[in-house]
């Protein structure tokens, strides 16, 4: 397993953020952390601009979350952009998120 990490340290606006490029391998997201320095927003994430999984609301108070459904990505053949939905921002400072991330054999 692995943490897939995200920060950004200025200010978040509504926009979708490229993470990392899974490329010939299969990974299995099952977990979420984030946390905001000031503000609030909402976040989901995304697969080549397509959202999936549940929409989780950031603040300034560190959530660790297990996904209630795992989320697997696969980039064995043609690669794949993890990313970030970012909604709701209202002066979201400090985004921190770290994916929990395995490797699924295939």
């Amino acid at each position: 397993t692995d943490t897939i990490d995200y920060y950004d340290s200025g200010t978040a606006s509504n926009a979708t953020v490229f993470v990392k490029r899974i490329w010939k391998q299969k990974i299995r997201i099952d977990g979420i952390a984030h946390k905001l320095t000031s503000g609030t927003c909402t976040i989901q994430l995304s697969v080549d601009g397509t959202v999936v999984g549940a929409t989780h609301n950031v603040t300034g108070t560190g959530v660790d979350a297990t996904l209630g459904t795992a989320i697997e990505i696969d980039g064995t053949s043609a690669s794949k952009r993890l990313e970030l939905a970012i909604t709701s921002a209202s002066s979201p400072v400090g985004l921190e998120v770290g994916l929990s991330a395995a490797t699924v054999n295939v």
